[in-house]
C-alpha cells in the first residue's frame, strides 16, 4: 500500500469486514507491527474498544469497530475481528506496543487469548534505565 510519491504507507480507515480481510492480507509476511488500542471505561469493569491502530512496514491503517455498529440494523453482521486476531496469534509477526498491559487485557477478552510473541518498549526502556513514564 506505499504510495507512488513516497515510501510511506497510505493509511486505511478500516470500517467493515471485506476492508478489514483486506488489510489483514497486507500484513501476512510482515515481521514485525505496531500495535494500539483506544477504549472507555465508563460505568463498566471491562474496556470497550473504540480504535485500533496498526502499522506494519508497509500497511498502516484505524481500524474502527465502532462503524459496523453504526450501520442501519438491516445489514448484519456485527464487526468481527477474527481476521485481525489471527494475525495477532501468527508466531512469525513480531507485536510492538508502548505499555502494552490494558491492549492486552483488551485482546484477551476478544478471544480468550494474549497476542504474541511481544516486544513492549516501555519494558525496554525501563530495561535500558529510562525512566518508569518514558513515551
Amino acid at each position: 500500500m506505499p504510495d507512488a510519491d513516497s515510501s510511506v504507507a497510505r493509511p486505511a480507515l478500516v470500517e467493515n469486514d471485506e476492508r478489514l480481510r483486506a488489510f489483514c492480507a497486507s500484513l501476512i509476511g510482515a515481521s514485525y507491527l505496531a500495535l494500539d488500542t483506544e477504549f472507555v471505561r465508563v460505568r463498566t469493569y471491562y474496556p470497550e474498544l473504540c480504535l485500533i491502530q496498526v502499522a506494519a512496514p508497509d500497511s498502516l491503517a484505524c481500524i474502527d469497530p465502532l462503524a459496523w455498529e453504526r450501520l442501519p440494523a438491516a445489514i448484519p453482521p456485527p464487526v468481527s475481528l477474527a481476521p485481525l486476531l489471527d494475525i495477532l496469534h501468527d508466531p512469525s509477526i513480531v507485536k510492538v506496543m508502548h505499555a502494552g498491559r490494558q491492549d492486552l487485557e483488551l485482546f484477551y477478552l476478544l478471544d480468550r487469548r494474549l497476542p504474541g510473541p511481544l516486544f513492549d518498549t516501555q519494558i525496554a526502556a525501563a530495561l535500558l534505565g529510562f525512566a518508569d513514564q518514558v513515551g
